[in-house]
């Protein structure tokens, strides 16, 4: 799932010169389609970052403008028909906003 969503990070492209994916397939899909406005080809689309939710617990998000893919992988319980994996993807993707910046004391200091 990692290498999924690094593959899209890098517009299909596993190399500087090897393509995958055709990168205006990667653009289309990573764009909302059809009149819905967040969701594209099989990826949900949200304004800083597109992620591809799988029934089960496979989750992948990727974020191009901080450059980071985050992948939850969990056993869903149906049996409960529910469980808390929308609430910790919810903070992983807190993680991948470019709006949430971590910086060290040095790097404070410098500025």
């Amino acid at each position: 799932m990692a290498k999924l969503g690094q593959l899209f990070l890098q517009g299909g492209r596993s190399s500087a010169t090897h393509s995958l994916v055709d990168e205006d397939w990667v653009t289309a899909s990573t764009c909302p389609q059809s009149g819905n406005t967040n969701y594209g080809y099989l990826w949900w689309v949200y304004p800083t970052m597109f992620c591809a939710q799988g029934l089960g617990g496979q989750d992948v998000c990727v974020c191009p403008r901080t450059d980071r893919v985050i992948v939850q992988q969990r056993d869903f319980n149906f049996a409960r028909g529910k469980d808390d994996a929308g609430s910790a993807m919810g903070l992983a993707a807190l993680a991948l906003s470019p709006d949430l910046l971590f910086t060290t004391d040095r790097e404070a200091e410098t500025d």
